[in-house]
């Protein structure tokens, strides 16, 4: 049995990162034009079903099913950002800010909450 040799795995991995980066600045790419209908139509940005048809049939592609729950939540992630882009472009096209309270004290779950859902938005 051949031994592993770490340093070129991990070059490998920087090559698959560089794909993956590709692939996720043309998907957000795809993202930003969504985003611009929507605001056309008049439509809100985030539509729960269609998120988790895409997750499915992505995790559908996969060769190798025991990586499903792994891809499932890195999609989810991935939709979660790309609807934060498309919130942020819209907010800032229609120049809007907001300001959001939380019941309770810094450190509270619901200031967590509000950090986790609202940090770094306009």
């Amino acid at each position: 049995m051949q031994e592993l040799d770490l340093e070129k795995i991990r070059q490998e991995i920087d090559k698959v990162d560089q794909q993956l980066a590709d692939v996720l600045e043309s998907r957000l790419h795809l993202v930003m034009q969504v985003a611009a209908y929507k605001k056309s139509k008049g439509l809100p940005v985030k539509d729960k079903n269609r998120e988790a048809k895409v997750i499915e049939k992505v995790a559908g592609f996969l060769e190798n099913k025991e990586y499903s729950v792994a891809v499932k939540n890195i999609m989810r992630g991935i939709i979660d950002q790309a609807c934060l882009l498309e919130e942020t472009a819209l907010s800032e096209a229609n120049d809007k800010t907001y300001e959001v309270a939380c019941f309770g004290p810094a450190g509270s779950f619901t200031h967590q909450a509000l950090e986790e859902n609202f940090n770094g938005r306009r």
